[in-house]
């Protein structure tokens, strides 16, 4: 079964009543819902990350290197982030996968509001809350 984006808000409201839910998480599903309806959707992936786990300051480290204006296909990628070939794209892919960048390789605002070295909540994802969130 597919479910699209414009469904869940249907199915969102009928989840629950409880005061809990309607106070913590049912605005941040609906603005991530709006965030899905109004973008292009998402290609899931279940490859790509070339058998690497995510490692604690690739996040960190592949932000600052999109915001930089920088190309994971650049020829001096890996020694610029300081990994081997395949550690890019993997990068790359948990980048995506976190939604940190876009398919275009620049960063979304919720990467922003993360990463960013001035405003991000937690640039270094020391909160143990920023990684459940």
């Amino acid at each position: 079964m597919i479910v699209y984006p414009e469904d869940l808000v249907s199915i969102t409201e009928n989840l629950t009543d409880s005061l809990l839910f309607k106070i913590h998480c049912q605005p941040l599903l609906k603005k991530t819902i709006k965030m899905l309806i109004e973008k292009e959707y998402n290609k899931f992936s279940f490859s790509g990350h070339d058998s690497f786990q995510c490692r604690q300051l690739w996040l960190k480290k592949g932000y600052d290197y999109v915001k930089e204006g920088k190309n994971f296909n650049d020829d001096d990628a890996v020694v610029q982030l300081g990994v081997g070939k395949n550690m890019v794209s993997s990068i790359r892919f948990w980048l995506k996968a976190f939604h940190i960048i876009d398919n275009k390789d620049n960063p979304t605002e919720f990467g922003k509001r993360l990463f960013d070295d001035e405003n991000g909540y937690d640039p270094f994802l020391e909160d143990e809350g920023s990684v459940l969130k």
